[in-house]
């Protein structure tokens, strides 16, 4: 049977696939576009084409949360080679970290907007504004910073020295 939206009908043929064949698999993009019933079009206008990217990338993040959320799957984009399901254990190391270089990237875009800015053109509620988000930034990224983790056993170490 059939179910509509098409990403749930194909997260269950990758849950299938996955089962028989282990985590790992690697699908090619028309394999993906096939499975979430789309098809991509031969020629058209800049508009059709947009329309068809638009809705591609719409129907694969879809799939990433049905996949993820109730098969406890990760589906990641493998450049130049499509898709694969992560193993648990690349999901907990891989995925997590490609994550958070994003979060930082984009932090830092959002920092480079409220330092690049014409500070005499400020009014003093705008002023006040851009220096709390700021604080708030800051805060973040010093949260997101990586640091030195001590092991158990040291820390033990550690308060027994002093």
């Amino acid at each position: 049977m059939k179910k509509h939206p098409s990403w749930k009908n194909a997260a269950e043929l990758i849950a299938l696939r996955v089962e028989t064949e282990g985590y790992g698999i690697l699908m090619s993009e028309p394999e993906l576009l096939k499975m979430l019933e789309l098809e991509k079009p031969a020629s058209g206008s800049y508009e059709e084409i947009n329309k068809f990217q638009l809705e591609k990338l719409v129907a694969i993040e879809s799939l990433k949360d049905v996949l993820l959320e109730e098969c406890h799957m990760c589906l990641s984009n493998v450049h130049g080679k499509g898709y694969t399901i992560l193993h648990p254990n690349d999901q907990v190391i891989k995925e997590p970290a490609n994550r958070l270089k994003k979060m930082r990237t984009q932090l830092n875009k959002a920092v480079a907007v409220l330092i690049n800015v014409n500070q005499e053109m400020l009014n003093m509620e705008s002023q006040n504004s851009r220096n709390y988000t700021l604080g708030r930034l800051a805060f973040i990224k010093s949260s997101l910073n990586k640091r030195k983790v001590i092991p158990m056993t040291d820390k033990k170490q550690l308060e027994g020295v002093g």
